[in-house]
């Protein structure tokens, strides 16, 4: 919820919050007499805040596929880029002089276990988002999903791998996701 430069509206997300299995939320405004307008829908939102001049609303936001970005939105609803980053970039603030406060945070999901006769845990992810699907009944052979993008409900970047609890490299079986 942020309150423009000069008081006169109020710019927040609404509608479903991040993780959420379709982009839904909408950059909306409200000004001081009531009046409610939505400048922009179907993202998964971070962080908004108002620019010096009051003309635009900056947010960081994903549509469901690519990296939450900053994107900036006019009273009127026109939309356009103003970074994207490999990782996530999440907006916090803009000084009254323009300094934009960002951070840039990078997301793994990975597999981590303790393998019988070992005193350390070890991770058994491969790249960034893994996800484990079976593991073989003598306990040493590892079936895991790999999801190299953000659209989690798509076999779009997904792949299917196999690594066994002693170490070894991972082996790439296929692409989509793996049935147990």
């Amino acid at each position: 919820l942020r309150v423009s430069p000069d008081g006169s509206r109020i710019a927040f997300f609404e509608g479903p919050g991040l993780f959420t299995t379709e982009p839904r939320a909408s950059v909306t405004v409200v000004e001081r007499s009531g009046r409610k307008s939505t400048l922009t829908a179907n993202w998964s939102g971070l962080g908004l805040a108002w620019v010096p001049s009051g003309k635009e609303v900056w947010f960081t936001a994903t549509n469901g596929v690519d990296p939450p970005s900053v994107q900036a939105v006019t009273l009127a609803g026109a939309v356009r880029t103003v970074a994207s980053a490999p990782d996530w970039l999440v907006l916090h603030d803009i000084s009254n002089e323009g300094r934009v406060l960002l951070s840039r945070n990078t997301v793994r999901v990975s597999i981590a276990c303790q393998p019988a006769g070992e005193t350390r845990e070890r991770d058994f992810g491969w790249q960034w988002g893994a996800t484990v699907r079976a593991l073989s009944p003598d306990g040493q052979t590892l079936i895991f999903q790999e999801q190299l993008g953000n659209d989690l409900s798509s076999n779009t970047g997904a792949f299917v791998s196999r690594r066994s609890m002693d170490g070894s490299a991972a082996v790439r079986l296929g692409e989509g996701f793996p049935e147990a």
